[in-house]
């Protein structure tokens, strides 16, 4: 996997040994191996080659390649500038995201996943019948 090294930072852990943990372009990793730890150390501010082990719910970056030339294939979106059109992102997934964006926040405050989503459901639909009654007024 190509990731940019951002920055590193020596941690302690809850044994009191010591390990690093390095800031990517795909969030905070640990590295426990010697020899890739002084490459990364070398390499802040790069893109390099990486192998990533997932433990316990952490990434580990368990080996380190070589450092990719040129940029991380990152489409970078500027103030005015026009972006293609998208199946993906036509109205109904849109809505579908939103409407799944809100349950989420509702579970993750503490609503049981049925509650919050006949709480989504039931506003969708207030909303719809009061964008309907607009429409039926102009």
């Amino acid at each position: 996997m190509e990731i940019k090294i951002i920055d590193v930072e020596q941690k302690t852990s809850k044994t009191g040994s010591t390990y690093n943990r390095f800031k990517t372009s795909h969030g905070w990793m640990s590295c426990f191996e010697e020899g890739c730890v002084a490459k990364l150390k070398e390499n802040i501010g790069n893109i390099i080659n990486v192998t990533i082990a997932e433990r316990n719910g952490f990434k580990n970056i368990v080996g380190v390649g070589d450092v990719v030339t040129g940029s991380l294939n990152v489409p970078v979106i500027t103030p005015g500038m026009k972006i293609p059109s998208d199946n993906a992102f036509n109205n109904e997934n849109r809505d579908l995201m939103m409407l799944t964006s809100y349950v989420k926040d509702l579970v993750v405050a503490g609503t049981e996943t049925t509650e919050a989503v006949n709480v989504v459901m039931s506003a969708r639909n207030m909303i719809k019948k009061i964008l309907n009654a607009q429409d039926g007024d102009q």
